[in-house]
């Protein structure tokens, strides 16, 4: 470990407030055993009073009797140092990064989007992608803002999260249970880690236009989303005019506009990549299994019907039994609108009105080929409720007017061949 670092001015198993620079001020809590140096640092200050509160917290819980290494906080700190631009504090901020193990910056999106949690980083450098891993960081993206590397010499990574110039105590909490689970596995602290389900890198993003206006959001940040889902409602209330806002693209949301302002018109969708590198997926064992019959009764509510499925992994594609359906016309974004008739279990039938997210062609048990229309709805059994593709045809022949296919079922459900209905008849 370089001796150059700053936070190693501070004596061992103290904490005390270093002046980097006439106007520049650290605070580091060193621990009484050696161990990893770690900065961290909110560019904005009090212009990002979330991520500012999330290091005060974790300065205040920090005690050098129980810390091995030392851990560096700028609070207030100046603006990161990006490429080609020039950088008054230079000499200050190398004497912080040389020789560091880490090096975290901390902010939310420009004001007024509003962003999920995540990390940007450079995704080539094997040390940076394991810094986002030790954060816990779901998501990652390439990082947009590249670094002065002459400056910061440390391997370095963005946190991202929330709003800027507003005070979220989840955003606080994200980004406290960041760090602690970065000092956890660096081993600087013994805090718990951070372990999320699926850690993968975002290739690209696909932006929405909302137009302006008011907007009325239906997702929210860190959502995946499927192609042609509802994204959100753009238009004056009340009025005929408003017009749906889909996803063009598969991914994950990862900002989306806080308040109506001039010149905020964009839904960012992060299109997925692949796992970080040697981070798997979560083992089924590693959560509950969710058991399930080959037939159940299904509820789905946005159709306001209850009915018998059958649950069959060698079936690609869902089928929902329909008695009758037409088209009356297109949405703005010009989607085939239907009304259907449904009937549910107790032989009700209910007319609803759907859109068609595309077309397909599905070839039936008997080896028939039908041009079916496809739907997005939501599908609940027991406690969980997902969203699924539905194609829409006559079943009128079938034991069970609903069949769930593999695309519908999640990766921990266990599917038994020989029980049924085990969430109730």
């Amino acid at each position: 470990m370089s001796e150059r670092n700053a936070a190693l001015l501070v004596p061992p198993g103290e904490s005390a407030t270093l002046q980097l620079d006439r106007s520049l001020s650290a605070y580091v809590v060193r621990g009484e055993r050696p161990g990893p140096v770690v900065w961290a640092w909110a560019p904005r200050g009090e212009s990002d009073p979330s991520m500012a509160q999330a290091l005060g917290e974790l300065r205040d819980r920090l005690s050098p009797r129980e810390m091995a290494g030392a851990v560096g906080l700028l609070i207030d700190g100046p603006p990161p140092p990006v490429a080609r631009e020039a950088y008054q504090w230079s000499a200050a901020i190398r004497g912080v990064t040389d020789g560091a193990d880490a090096v975290v910056l901390l902010a939310g999106p420009p004001t007024p989007y509003v962003a999920m949690a995540h990390a940007e980083l450079d995704v080539t450098d094997g040390t940076a992608r394991s810094l986002g891993r030790a954060l816990g960081a779901r998501f990652v993206l390439p990082m947009k803002l590249p670094l002065n590397r002459s400056i910061i010499t440390a391997p370095a990574v963005w946190w991202l999260d929330g709003e800027s110039e507003r005070m979220s105590r989840a955003v606080i909490d994200r980004a406290s249970a960041a760090l602690g689970s970065l000092l956890g596995t660096l081993g600087v602290t013994r805090d718990p880690l951070v372990r999320p389900d699926v850690r993968v890198v975002i290739k690209s993003v696909v932006t929405v236009e909302t137009g302006g206006g008011v907007l009325e959001p239906v997702v929210a940040p860190g959502d995946i989303v499927e192609k042609g889902q509802a994204l959100a409602y753009q238009g004056p209330p009340g009025s005929r005019e408003r017009r749906t806002l889909r996803a063009p693209v598969s991914g994950v949301v990862l900002y989306l506009p806080a308040v109506p302002m001039p010149g905020v018109t964009e839904i960012g969708i992060g299109k997925l990549a692949r796992a970080l590198p040697t981070v798997q997926r979560t083992r089924h064992k590693a959560t509950p299994e969710f058991d399930v019959g080959w037939c159940e009764h299904v509820a789905l509510p946005e159709l306001g019907v209850r009915l018998k499925a059958k649950v069959d992994t060698g079936a690609r594609s869902c089928a929902l039994h329909v008695t009758a359906m037409r088209e009356v016309g297109f949405d703005d974004d010009g989607h085939v609108i239907l009304d259907i008739e449904l009937p549910d279990d107790r032989g009700v039938s209910r007319t609803m009105r759907v859109m068609v997210v595309e077309y397909t062609h599905v070839k039936d048990s008997g080896g028939h080929t039908e041009r079916r229309p496809v739907i997005e709805t939501l599908l609940a059994l027991g406690a969980r409720a997902w969203r699924v593709r539905v194609t829409l045809t006559d079943r009128g022949d079938m034991r069970f007017p609903m069949l769930v296919g593999r695309t519908a079922l999640t990766a921990d459900m266990r599917v038994h061949p020989t029980r049924q209905y085990l969430w109730g008849r």
